[in-house]
């Protein structure tokens, strides 16, 4: 079984583990431009996961900018409450 959302892509270790590979989409430039999936993270704990996946929308979004404590924490939780949406399908 694999999991997929728009740029993440989780793998279960095997069938009777509970740890997983998480990739994430990139855009490959140069003479043929296209997208592919690259490894984030070999073995990691389902909640790990999802926190990564949080941090690089947030990584996404934001970039090199600088933004305060109260902000991050603001969009985290946000970011939180959409992976939640798209897991519960509300």
């Amino acid at each position: 079984m694999i999991i997929e959302g728009s740029f993440y892509r989780i793998t279960p270790v095997d069938e009777c583990s509970n740890l997983y590979d998480l990739e994430f989409l990139y855009e490959v430039g140069g003479k043929n431009p296209h997208s592919e999936f690259k490894v984030a993270g070999y073995g990691m704990p389902f909640l790990t996961v999802l926190k990564s996946i949080v941090r690089r929308s947030l990584n996404s979004k934001y970039g090199n900018e600088v933004i305060d404590l109260s902000t991050y924490i603001k969009e985290y939780t946000n970011e939180l409450k959409k992976l939640r949406k798209e897991i519960h399908g509300l």
